[in-house]
């Protein structure tokens, strides 16, 4: 009971400094990043949120709580990331949830005033006390997700932890665009404007972009000139031929930039991607790929590990880098391409028939 006392006054100090809390999204839940806890004796499916300040309670999951614990007031305003008006908040109050081993944990939730929809979540807190989330000692250091979520690289991936970090550039490898004959060549010379809220991030990335050498300046005129678009795009691994470059130089407030690798805005993309990765991965036992999902499996957890660090070392050769948050390990089970792979055979998604 001490333990359990001492987070719930580590909570209320916390809060006595700050006059702000942030949450991310607080609708829906990810597959692959939700949890059923027992609370207050009754079973709540909850969304983990690594990059959650506090905990939360829909107002329509607090009522039905058995016993209801009491609200307090709340003097700390809770915010949305990227929003300015704050959530509206009912109150805030203690919970019991069970701990899947035995043993119980008393974390603070906001419950939020009714009709507000929402889920029920779990800040990075809570998850670490709970034991559902765990920590390696890795940095996430020019990946391109610059949050603070945890990082899990499973140990069978610890003597390859320089694939996880820095910007991937397959050698022996480039990739030469060729226009079809009746291609026009189209160039604007205006720059679109940059929505005001997003203007920050933006000029942020664009400086990590050019930094990491993945676009540079253009200062001499171009026949091609495309406008920006602002997209959430994967990592480019592969070298554009020096030729090509000019073919996909665009427009920015910030001046003319061309990409020096392959951008997965172009129509043949993908399929570029995907026979170079084949190509990177051929003769490799157990390992198969699709675009940039690869797939590793072995009869035994030996034969597994076996496998995975040749592809490790592969890669490593040829210079491709992976995301930490993409991957996983020793799974029993797992989705890829559209059907279940497991111990027991290959079948459909269901949701998918």
């Amino acid at each position: 009971m001490h333990d359990m006392q001492t987070n719930s006054n580590s909570d209320s100090k916390i809060e006595s400094k700050l006059k702000e809390f942030y949450v991310g999204s607080i609708e829906g839940i990810g597959a692959s990043w939700q949890q059923s806890l027992s609370t207050n004796a009754r079973m709540i499916q909850y969304k983990l949120d690594t990059g959650a300040q506090v905990n939360i309670l829909p107002y329509s999951i607090y009522q039905q709580l058995s016993p209801r614990p009491p609200l307090h007031k709340v003097s700390a305003g809770l915010f949305a990331y990227g929003t300015v008006d704050p959530i509206s908040v009912k109150g805030q109050c203690i919970c019991n949830i069970g701990l899947q081993h035995g043993g119980s944990r008393q974390p603070r939730f906001y419950v939020l005033e009714a009709g507000i929809h929402a889920v029920p979540l779990l800040g990075l807190q809570a998850c670490d006390q709970l034991s559902l989330v765990r920590r390696v000692a890795a940095t996430a250091e020019d990946t391109e997700d610059d949050s603070l979520s945890v990082i899990r690289v499973d140990e069978v991936a610890k003597d390859y932890l320089d694939l996880f970090r820095g910007f991937g550039a397959m050698t022996e490898l480039s990739y030469k665009m060729r226009l079809v004959e009746w291609a026009e060549p189209y160039s604007l010379s205006t720059a679109r404007r940059i929505p005001y809220h997003m203007y920050g991030k933006v000029e942020e990335e664009w400086k990590r972009m050019v930094q990491l050498g993945v676009i540079k300046p253009v200062s001499e005129p171009t026949e091609w000139c495309s406008p920006m678009v602002i997209v959430p795009k994967k990592n480019g691994e592969i070298p554009l031929a020096e030729e090509s470059t000019t073919l996909t130089t665009f427009i920015t407030p910030f001046g003319r930039y061309q990409f020096t690798r392959l951008p997965f805005g172009l129509s043949s993309g993908p399929e570029v991607f995907h026979r170079s990765m084949m190509q990177v991965i051929e003769g490799l036992d157990g390992t198969d790929c699709f675009i940039d999902d690869v797939s590793v499996w072995g009869c035994t957890k030996e034969e597994h590990d076996q496998r995975l660090h040749q592809v490790f070392d592969r890669f490593r050769s040829k210079r491709v880098k992976l995301q930490p948050s993409k991957c996983h390990f020793r799974l029993g089970e797992a989705t890829y391409y559209g059907h279940v792979l497991s111990g027991k055979g290959v079948r459909l998604i269901e949701a998918k028939l």
